[in-house]
């Protein structure tokens, strides 16, 4: 029974830790159509009675330019018509492409940019519609990877304007695995939500917000008050984020100017907290995010003594087992003797076949005269089950791993792809992965060094299904897992069956 229980726990937890990898999210968000782009004025200024700058919703223009703009570390891909940031690649990541698709557009205007100026630290675009210029100045002088964004606006007509448009954070594509990891942070109030981009919202007196994928973030602060976030749908797969500002009102001849601070790069506490330290806060692992913060802190650490992502893995793996040691140890020795105790368990089954009732009490009378607890090894099990929750969160979605060598290893946050096959193999493809073969190995030998002999055929078949089942099932799980996870499984997997081999034993 117990080993129905134990497989109950473990495959309930590890449909509810991969239920996100695998799912579908539903339809993430934009603001096109729902937002207008002419805003109406207060009473106050409408007695300015300025004309109204037309800026109705109009079919973009379709982006036919891309400018390639090099930085020391990234290198971004603007859409020269629009004035937006199509994509950012970050060269110390393995060239890893961020897709914005349309960040910093201003949606729902005719206008078309022009390329005015390039140098190392700055480019700028200019475009005109009828009485007005608008100027996009984009300055990389801050550290790391900030940066500062200038939206200039010039009256050219005779008559005050009213300057308002949303303004494009970012397009989420709601496509494949990476799809779970999406997310919106707005900050209000000094409170940061983090807001699910698959319906629409709109966040009013925001502060600053950010667009977020799995290891990258586009952060934007305007300097200006009361601006408002809007998530709104475009189709099933994919949305917008946008800002809405207040209205600016440019008197004739006059140049206004709307200035935003922004932030692309990778979600690391320690290059955006120079930037802006209160931006670190949207930083977030989820449900389990304070532990996930303290494991990430913690491998730090290591990584700060040893200087190698690998072994910073392996010291984390020894130094959580050894704080869970008293829950692990107390698991251990309660499915020892509820193993104990199957032979005379078996006997009480045969012996009460007709009578369930009668079975249930003697089953319980012999529970009590051994002092066994029947779910002593599953509530251990159930109490360690956040740490694992948290530590999947922190390092599927920590950016220190991405480009991290470890012996065969190429990149921790990536399977170990050990073997490059020439032709596909069903299931496994072209990429063998070493790591997660070894863990289901390891499994097997743990069962079997574990597991009694079995007292009739009935228990033999579940002993058979343990010891087979579970290693092809968590091999299957984790074979597509970031290696620097499935290391760390494999090492607390190598520490437990060394430990359950001694009890088991002792116990003999």
């Amino acid at each position: 029974m117990e080993k129905r229980v134990i497989l109950a726990v473990v495959l309930s937890s590890m449909v509810i830790m991969f239920w996100s990898m695998f799912i579908e999210k539903k339809a993430v968000p934009t603001v096109a159509g729902n937002v207008p782009a002419q805003t109406v004025l207060p009473p106050s200024e409408q007695d300015q009675h300025p004309a109204s700058v037309s800026l109705a919703p109009a079919v973009k223009p379709a982006p036919s330019t891309r400018i390639i703009y090099h930085q020391p570390d990234v290198d971004f891909t603007f859409q020269e018509e629009t004035a937006s940031i199509e994509s950012a690649t970050f060269k110390k990541y393995k060239n890893y492409e961020f897709t914005l698709t349309d960040a910093f557009l201003l949606k729902g205007s005719r206008l078309v940019f022009k390329k005015e100026k390039q140098i190392p630290r700055e480019i700028s675009f200019t475009a005109k519609d009828g009485g007005m210029e608008i100027k996009k100045r984009f300055i990389f002088a801050k550290p790391n990877y900030g940066m500062d964004l200038e939206i200039e606006i010039t009256n050219l007509s005779s008559s005050p304007i009213a300057f308002s448009a949303p303004f494009l954070l970012g397009t989420a594509k709601n496509t494949g695995p990476a799809g779970q990891f999406l997310d919106v942070a707005v900050s209000a109030q000094g409170k940061i939500t983090h807001a699910r981009p698959d319906k629409d919202r709109l966040l009013k007196g925001v502060d600053f917000s950010a667009f977020r994928e799995q290891y990258f973030v586009n952060i934007v602060q305007p300097q200006t008050d009361n601006n408002t976030v809007a998530i709104s749908k475009i189709n099933v797969q994919s949305g917008e984020i946008s800002i809405l500002f207040q209205p600016v009102i440019v008197q004739s001849g006059e140049k206004r100017s709307l200035i935003c601070k922004a932030y692309i790069g990778p979600q690391d506490w320690s290059l955006i907290q120079p930037v802006d330290p209160d931006w670190v806060g949207i930083i977030n692992y989820g449900f389990f995010d304070v532990i996930s913060q303290g494991l990430i802190k913690l491998l730090r650490l290591f990584y700060w003594m040893v200087h190698n992502w690998g072994v910073a893995i392996l010291l984390l793996s020894v130094a959580i087992y050894a704080l869970l040691f008293p829950l692990t140890i107390k698991q251990m020795r309660a499915m020892k003797d509820m193993q104990m105790l199957q032979p005379k368990i078996e006997q009480l089954k045969a012996k009460y076949k007709d009578n369930p009732q009668k079975l249930q009490r003697e089953t319980l009378e012999l529970y009590k005269e051994h002092k066994v607890n029947p779910l002593g090894g599953c509530l251990p099990l159930l109490l360690q089950m956040p740490v694992f929750f948290a530590l999947y969160q922190a390092l599927t979605r920590s950016i220190v791993l991405k480009g991290a060598r470890f012996l065969w290893i190429d990149d921790l946050s990536l399977p170990d792809k050990a073997i490059t096959l020439k032709s596909a193999l069903p299931i496994i493809g072209t990429q063998i992965n070493i790591l997660p073969i070894l863990m289901a190995i390891l499994m097997v030998v743990q069962q079997k060094v574990s597991t009694p002999k079995a007292v009739n055929s009935e228990y033999a078949q579940q002993q058979k299904m343990m010891t087979i089942v579970m290693p092809v099932l968590f091999g299957f799980i984790f074979y597509t897992m970031p290696s620097g996870l499935v290391l760390y499984w494999l090492v607390n997997s190598a520490m437990s069956a060394t430990f359950q081999a001694r009890i088991m034993k002792a116990a003999k």
